[in-house]
């Protein structure tokens, strides 16, 4: 009986379901995706500049856009850090327009391992048009899309990080590398839409009811589960 009773009791000690469901639904944004990339090369300046075709939020479809990535500057900032997860300073992210730079670890068949993301702000991504490349630039920069997002794993914040968001895998020519890292290839990210989404609003009616049935086994567990436990 104890051994029930303790199998059950995350289910009934997890808590209000309305609760649950509404703090996941104000974290919802409308879905981003990059449907394909154009080119990529590097300015004058080493900036890291990519053209891609974009699903933005709203009814936003197929809308070209770039962005302009100070990569090589960022990843001497990030090996130069002590700490693997580096958020930047407010200063910095006014500079780089970008909030932070983290491990993430990629599960697919690509093998890719442990890689570094690069999370730029909504405000990096120029959209309607894209950057003109100029005629004398010849070496093009190997960006693709991430084969299963999905697979992504982060350490922390989970329910953050599965927002559907504009993904790209960067793969330089040289590792960027230090005495103690080795980064073969980069995902360069953007922080979820700014604009909310509010379907899962939809679920108040089943969890208000699901409350209502549960909230006495969930008492009653709050006495059996001690016992259980004890014996």
């Amino acid at each position: 009986m104890r051994y029930f009773i303790l199998l059950l009791s995350p289910l009934f000690l997890t808590g209000c379901f309305s609760t649950t469901m509404l703090d996941k639904a104000a974290r919802d944004r409308k879905p981003q995706k990059v449907y394909q990339i154009q080119d990529a090369w590097e300015d004058t300046a080493s900036n890291i500049i990519v053209n891609f075709t974009a699903k933005l939020s709203g009814k936003k479809r197929n809308v070209p856009a770039y962005m302009i990535i100070p990569v090589n500057t960022l990843m001497r900032v990030y090996l130069g850090d002590n700490r693997t997860y580096y958020a930047l300073s407010p200063g910095e992210k006014n500079l780089y327009g970008v909030n932070r730079i983290h491990p993430v670890l990629y599960k697919t068949a690509d093998s890719l391992g442990k890689l570094a993301e690069i999370e730029c702000l909504q405000e990096k991504v120029q959209e309607g048009h894209y950057a003109p490349r100029p005629s004398d630039i010849q070496v093009l920069h190997r960006f693709r899309l991430p084969v299963k997002p999905h697979k992504l794993r982060y350490k922390m914040n989970w329910n953050y990080y599965k927002q559907k968001r504009i993904l790209l895998l960067y793969q330089p020519d040289t590792p960027y590398k230090d005495s103690a890292k080795i980064i073969q290839t980069l995902l360069i990210s953007v922080e979820p839409s700014h604009q909310r989404k509010y379907s899962r609003y939809l679920l108040t009616p089943l969890t208000v009811s699901a409350d209502l049935v549960t909230i006495p086994f969930q008492f009653g567990m709050l006495f059996l589960l001690p016992w259980a436990i004890r014996y």
